[in-house]
Order: structure tokens, then C-alpha cells, then sequence
């Protein structure tokens, strides 16, 4: 009797398909039997179809890659490939202009101010027309140097560095070519103005922001300043141990 009982459901433990929902959802009842789901075969492989070598064309180099070949032999890659995937906004450096004749150009205004330091201090006109292309060069070069420290903390690729150097010579160059008219009381006019031409050839040549260009006018500072007392610690040292 107890068997009987427990094999025969009870019909009011069973859900009524016509009940009112429970919670806004109606209680369907469970299936007998769960069905796998049915999966689509896989199609077999076909071998022999579609071969990655039948689209190449007949004259088609497979042995040999110049990319490949340059590498192995040591030559460098050219500046246009290795800054052709990087996003003009990532380089300080941005891509415009032949070094070439950037560096032309820079070199004519260095002349000028040269023959200017020359023509302005008669009596010692050699030493001062050495002193200004010196001047020069060393602050070309201490300028792309600052350029580099910007945009390591700005977290920008440099670029070139031929590029940067020629634009950097252009800068510089118009700066000594202020500096070199002033002689006495001139000097109050020409300094500023030769740092004001510098600024603005460094916000036209690299497009930069005026901020940017003052970042980079200051570490250029602070790195000739650094090297000038150097020189001074050097010479004191030397001169008293003579």
C-alpha cells in the first residue's frame, strides 16, 4: 500500500498550466526528457583549393625579402619607414622640410651673423666672428639636447634628428643674428629681441605651442648656463693650481 502511494502522484502537486502567473510569470512545466542541442557537422577539409601561391603573380620573388636582406647586412632602415607608423601627434619632431636645405638655410643666417660680429668689432674682428660661430654650433646643439629632455618628460617620440638639428641651427642662428647688432647701450634692445625671434622660429619650425616652445627655451638655458659654469669652475681650477 505504501508502494502504490508513492508511485502515484499526487494530481494537486502537479502545476496548472491555467494558474494566474506567480510574480508576473507563469510556470510552465518540466519536460519528460532533455534534448541535447544539435550541432552542425563540420565541414570536411578541402585540400588542393584555393592555394595561397596560386594568387601570386608568375614573376613573384619568394626567396629573397630586401627588408630581410638589409637588416642582416647591417644597414640602417631609412628615417621615412621607422616614422611612418607612428602618429604625427606622438613625434616632437613632426615630419616637413629637407634637412638639407634647413641646414642651408641655418648656415646662411649663421654667416650673416658672423660677418655682422665681424663688422662690429674692428679691431678684434677674428676672435669675435669665431666666438659667435661657436656660440652657435653649441647652442644648436644644446638645443636639440633640451628638445630631447621635453619630450622624454612629455612623453612624445623625439623624431629625426638631422630634422630637429637644421630647424634648431635656423633658431639659433636668428637669435646670434639679433645678438651681433647690439654693442652698449644697443644690448638692452638686441638681447630680448634675439630671444623673441628664437621663440617664435621654434613655434613655426617644430609647430608648437608658445608654452611648448618656453619649456624648451628654458632647458636650453639651464643647459648652457650649466655648461658656462663649468667652463668657469675649469678655468679657476686650472689657474690656481698653475
Amino acid at each position: 500500500m505504501a508502494d502504490e502511494t508513492q508511485g502515484d502522484a499526487d494530481p494537486a502537486m502537479q502545476p496548472d498550466p491555467a494558474a494566474p502567473p506567480i510574480l508576473g510569470r507563469k510556470i510552465d512545466p518540466l519536460p519528460s526528457e532533455a534534448t541535447p542541442y544539435d550541432l552542425a557537422p563540420e565541414p570536411p577539409p578541402q585540400l588542393g583549393k584555393g592555394r595561397f601561391v596560386d594568387e601570386l603573380p608568375e614573376d613573384a620573388d619568394l626567396e629573397h625579402d630586401p627588408e630581410v636582406e638589409r637588416v642582416l647586412k647591417g644597414e640602417p632602415l631609412e628615417p621615412d619607414s621607422v616614422d611612418a607608423e607612428i602618429p604625427p601627434a606622438m613625434l616632437f619632431v613632426k615630419p616637413g622640410g629637407d634637412p638639407a636645405v634647413l641646414a642651408a638655410i641655418g648656415g646662411g643666417i649663421l654667416l650673416a651673423a658672423v660677418i655682422t660680429s665681424c663688422l662690429r668689432t674692428t679691431r678684434h674682428w677674428f676672435p669675435a666672428g669665431a666666438l659667435t660661430l661657436y656660440l652657435t654650433l653649441l647652442n644648436t646643439i644644446c638645443g636639440v639636447a633640451a628638445i630631447a629632455i621635453v619630450a622624454h618628460f612629455e612623453r612624445l617620440r623625439f623624431g629625426r634628428v638631422e630634422l630637429a638639428a637644421a630647424r634648431m641651427l635656423i633658431a639659433v642662428s636668428v637669435a646670434f643674428l639679433a645678438f651681433s647688432f647690439g654693442q652698449g647701450l644697443t644690448t638692452a634692445l638686441t638681447a630680448p629681441l634675439g630671444l623673441a625671434l628664437y621663440l617664435a622660429a621654434l613655434g613655426m619650425l617644430f609647430k608648437v605651442s608658445l608654452l611648448r616652445a618656453v619649456r624648451v627655451a628654458s632647458v636650453h638655458a639651464a643647459i648652457t648656463l650649466s655648461i658656462y659654469i663649468a667652463m668657469i669652475i675649469y678655468a679657476w681650477v686650472m689657474g690656481s693650481s698653475a
